[in-house]
């Protein structure tokens, strides 16, 4: 269930990051210069982006406390992106877009390495869903510029499949912690000592 929670946001994941300077372009109407300007910022409030949650997760929240909610961010941002049509709109896009996208690629290790508490485990877990995240990586983006070029060059179906997208990704990956919190409180419920909680995201 993470697997797939996982595959739905990386498909989305990268299609804001590759096409925010066409849009700028081809959609807004702006200057090449200034579209270069607006991938230069995606980039740069990516940096804080990855640490502040970073330090929030480790901290007090959690890997997977602090990802989901950034990734229902991401969501709202991207379907927002459809009523972007100046550059005073472009901008806070970019800045939310750029900081929830920075948070989810910085989280994504971190919460994938929660998964389980064996060793053993971990490295084959990792391996499968970073192969099954990479595939949504490389299939997202493509099928985002198939759209745009089936909307003739506009950006709505492109908007609408990646926030879907972030959506979908964002409800499965919530059914998976709730399905594991019931079998973790179950667990506890036995009362004889002998189960202990399992990892968040353990039932993946």
């Amino acid at each position: 269930m993470f697997s797939a929670g996982i595959f739905m946001i990386f498909c989305s994941l990268y299609v804001g990051f590759f096409y925010i300077s066409t849009f700028a372009r081809d959609a807004v109407h702006l200057s090449v210069s200034t579209s270069r300007t607006i991938v230069i910022i995606i980039n740069a409030v990516g940096i804080p982006g990855r640490i502040i949650p970073a330090i929030l997760a480790d901290g007090y929240m959690g890997p997977m406390k602090t990802l989901l909610p950034f990734v229902f961010v991401a969501s709202i941002v991207l379907y927002s992106w459809i009523a972007v049509t100046s550059l005073g709109g472009l901008i806070p896009f970019t800045v939310l877009y750029g900081i929830s996208g920075a948070a989810v690629q910085g989280l994504f290790p971190s919460a994938l390495a929660n998964l389980t508490n064996d060793p053993k485990q971990k490295g084959v877990r990792m391996g499968m869903v970073l192969s099954i995240a990479g595939l949504g990586s490389l299939a997202g983006p493509p099928i985002a510029g198939a759209l745009v070029t089936t909307d003739g060059g506009g950006f709505l179906y492109a908007q609408i499949f990646s926030g879907t997208m972030m959506m979908g990704g964002a409800m499965i990956l919530s059914l998976d912690q709730l399905v594991a919190w019931k079998i973790g409180r179950q667990s506890a419920n036995t009362g004889d000592g002998s189960h202990s909680l399992p990892p968040t995201g353990e039932i993946c």
